[in-house]
This record gives structure tokens, C-alpha cells and sequence, in this order.
């Protein structure tokens, strides 16, 4: 199939059923048999588009006769990805991103369409450099949402937290091509070692400043074919991820309970830090998403991880000494990486998470004896799902007491002595939540 029209595939199915985007990326990749190339330019168009959607729209609505988001979705989709290519990509020229999208948009819709989408990016390619931003002074919601591609409502709620500046860098730091983190398997090999290697491969890689398990690189082999990664050197995994299970602190002998395990990265992490030591209870209530951290299991050559298909919520177990429990969250730091996201998510969502996160640690508090230990962690920026669940929970679990987190993590990382809170803009790495919960009676 022609790469192109996969791309409008993949942004079609991204609006309409809110699938995860890198799923439908491999799948299609698997699917139609595309050339190394021919996936890198699906890749490229497909994430820069839903990067800077909100632009690429606003762009089009202004030279688009009638109303642009009646129309068709594969054509909102074809004239988005084009004039993505035409404003961000420079090797690929006008004239061809056009002819493409007009032979596409005919294929698919008919002439009519045609001939619409020829007019319009025709017209947007004469006349953009006079199109005036909304004004950050007198419209800073819309200005932002639309200069640097975020949802209304998200810019709306940074605003009012973080005030305009500082949502304008944070804006822009999700707008910038994620690097790679790697996170090393010491018990395979060490940061050195591995550092020594992937260098020797060609490959540009530096140290994380902030964790000394992790690297960091420009870019990596595809993962299916390269041996370092097949022989468990290591794992992809952010430094912010990392964090909340140094601040689970496992060690061996202990029963560690990860309650939202999948896709596993955490808890291969934590039987990692316990030397595969700890007994480690994988719980998540989807099949095939267990069947993904066991190969991960495989791969980086653990064997104490066992795995329990289940409800979290209602989960029950006895003797369990530390839970993680990574909840299901709005995403809101990790946008960065998921340009699919800010698309998805809304103000109702966040809601409806925030009532699942307390019944979850609800039922978490009930599995720890005294002295167990519990760590919330999320990869939000978003008060509701962070602070405001673990002061709701200390209230109505009074047994409950929070722990200092420097004792596990570096002071940067630390806000008020209470959580861990990284900031993508301030810290460069996802965003993300974690605290350590101690019961005491």
C-alpha cells in the first residue's frame, strides 16, 4: 500500500477509536510489509502530524471555504499530513506533498474532494506568512493552544497553575522530538560495559545526569533486530519511571506486589533492584498484556516474576511486604512521547480517573500488614491524580503515614519533603508522581 495512504489510515483510526498511535504504527508496519524506509516515513508523518495537529488545523480553517471540522475526516487527515510535510519537512517539496495529496484524496473521496484539497493547500502555500497567531496578550488560551498544539482546556488549567511563560516551555518541551532512555540490566551487564558497546555500534549515547542505571541515545537499531536488546542488555524505559521504584527501595526475600503491572517496565525493574531476588507478584486484568511483560521477563533473563490475572480494584493477597501501584492516569507528562494523547484525553476523563485512583489505593491499603509499604505513582502533572488523591487517602487511612522521599532519590526530584515530582520542563524527563506510603498499624 502506499505509505501515504497508511499514514491517513493510522491518523483515522488515532480520532476515531482513541487507540494507542505506536500500536497501530507496528501493527500497519507488520501488516503491509513496508520497507525500512517507507516505515520511517510513515513514523515521521504520522507523529509530527498528531504532534501539531492543533496548528496544522487552525492553518487550514483559515483558507478552507465552509466549516473545516465538518468535513470528512480522511480529508482533514490528508490535508494536515500534507501540510505537515510542507512546513516541517524540507526535503520533501511542495509541488510533490500536493500532487500526493490530491491523488489521494481522490482515490479515496472522489474529485470533488480533489480538487478541494488542491485549492486549499495551493492557497495556504501563497499565503501563510501573512496569517497572524492569535495574541498571547489579549487571547493567551487560544494563542498557545494553537502556536504550540495543545487542547484548550490543558493550556487553560497550566495557565492558571503555572502561569503563561512557564506553560509556553512546557508546551514546547512535548513539542520536541523525544531522545531515547535506556535503562541497563546490571544483571547482564553494566552502564559502562553497555555504553562501551552500543558506542563501538555507531551509536551517539551519553549518561543520564540523573539516574546511573540509565543512558540515553539519539536513536537505536529497530529493537526486533538488534542483539543487544534481544539479549536483555537492557530496556526502554524514562528516568521518571525509574524513580518510582527506587523509591519502592525491593530488596531480596521481600513479596512485592506490582498491582498495575503491564506494560511491565516497572516491575522488571524492580526485580532487577532486588537482584531477582524479590518474589514478584505482576497483577493486570488483560491477558495479552501480561503475555507482553512475560516475554519481557524472558528477555532480560528474570525468573521471579510470577503473574496473576486480576482486578486491582478487588484484588486480595496475604503477606505482601511492598505494593507499586502505577495507576492508570490522564498521561499529562508524558505528551512528549504519546502525540496521540492530548487528543484524547478531556476534562470528563481526568475526572472519571480520579474516582478509579481511589478505589484502587483503597483496596491497595487493605493488602499491606504494619510496616508494608506503598507506592502511588502516575505519570500526570495533574493535582487531582497526584497530591489530592494520597491527602484524600491519608484522611480516611489514618494508619497511613507519608515517607520521606530523599532517602531514595535525589533532593531535585522532591517537592515540600513529601513526593516525588518531575516536571519535563524543568527536569528533562516525563513528567511523573510517586509516594512512598508506610502503614503503621
Amino acid at each position: 500500500m502506499n505509505p501515504r495512504q497508511v499514514v491517513i489510515e493510522i491518523l483515522n483510526q488515532t480520532f476515531r477509536e482513541r487507540i494507542i498511535v505506536d500500536l497501530l504504527i507496528e501493527q500497519a508496519f507488520k501488516q503491509y510489509y513496508l520497507s525500512t524506509q517507507n516505515c520511517a516515513f510513515v513514523y515521521e508523518i504520522v507523529q509530527g502530524t498528531l504532534r501539531w495537529h492543533q496548528k496544522l488545523a487552525w492553518t487550514l480553517e483559515q483558507f478552507f471555504s465552509g466549516d473545516y471540522q465538518k468535513s470528512p475526516l480522511t480529508i482533514r487527515n490528508i490535508l494536515e499530513s500534507s501540510l505537515y510535510q510542507i512546513f516541517y519537512l524540507t526535503r520533501t517539496p511542495d509541488y510533490a506533498a500536493v500532487n500526493e495529496a490530491v491523488n489521494l484524496a481522490k482515490k479515496l473521496k472522489g474529485s470533488f474532494w480533489a480538487r478541494r484539497v488542491n485549492a486549499v493547500l495551493r492557497t495556504v502555500i501563497r499565503q501563510h506568512s501573512e496569517l497572524k497567531a492569535p495574541s498571547i496578550e489579549t487571547e493567551p488560551v487560544k494563542a498557545i493552544s494553537v502556536i504550540h498544539s495543545h487542547p484548550e482546556w490543558l493550556v487553560e488549567r497550566w495557565i492558571n497553575r503555572f502561569g503563561s511563560e512557564t506553560t509556553q516551555q512546557l508546551c514546547h518541551f512535548n513539542n520536541q522530538k523525544p531522545r531515547l532512555s535506556i535503562r541497563v540490566n546490571r544483571l547482564v551487564t553494566s552502564p559502562e560495559k553497555l555504553f562501551s558497546d552500543l558506542t563501538q555500534q555507531g551509536l551517539t549515547v551519553q549518561c543520564s545526569p540523573h539516574l546511573t542505571d540509565f543512558l540515553r541515545a539519539d536513536q537505536l537499531p529497530v529493537l526486533t533486530d538488534f542483539d543487544l536488546f534481544q539479549q536483555g542488555h537492557f530496556s526502554i524505559q524514562d528516568e521518571s519511571a525509574g524513580l518510582a521504584v527506587q523509591l519502592l527501595a525491593s530488596k531480596p526475600a521481600e513479596i512485592i506486589a506490582d498491582l498495575c503491572a503491564a506494560p511491565g517496565g516497572k516491575t522488571t525493574y524492580i526485580a532487577e533492584l532486588s537482584n531477582d531476588q524479590a518474589f514478584i507478584v505482576a497483577l493486570d486484568n488483560v491477558w495479552e498484556r501480561l503475555k507482553l511483560i512475560r516475554e519481557n521477563k524472558n528477555r532480560l533473563r528474570l525468573k521471579n516474576i510470577h503473574f496473576v490475572l486480576g482486578d486491582a480494584k478487588t484484588f486480595s493477597a496475604r503477606e505482601i511486604s511492598k505494593l507499586l501501584l502505577d495507576v492508570p492516569c490522564s498521561g499529562s507528562g508524558v505528551l512528549a512521547k504519546r502525540t496521540d494523547l492530548r487528543w484524547q484525553r478531556t476534562l470528563t476523563d481526568l475526572h472519571q480517573l480520579q474516582h478509579l485512583q481511589r478505589q484502587l489505593i483503597r483496596n491497595a491499603a487493605t493488602l499491606l500488614p504494619k510496616n508494608g509499604v506503598l507506592v502511588y505513582s502516575t505519570c500526570t502533572i495533574e493535582p487531582e491524580e497526584n497530591e489530592e488523591i494520597i491527602e484524600s487517602f491519608l484522611a480516611e487511612f489514618p494508619n497511613f503515614e507519608l515517607e520521606d522521599p530523599r532517602q531514595f532519590v535525589a533532593e531535585k526530584f522532591v517537592k515540600a519533603n513529601k513526593y516525588i515530582q518531575t516536571l519535563p520542563h524543568v527536569h528533562g524527563i516525563d513528567g511523573s508522581f510517586a509516594a512512598r506510603l508506610i502503614r503503621k498499624s
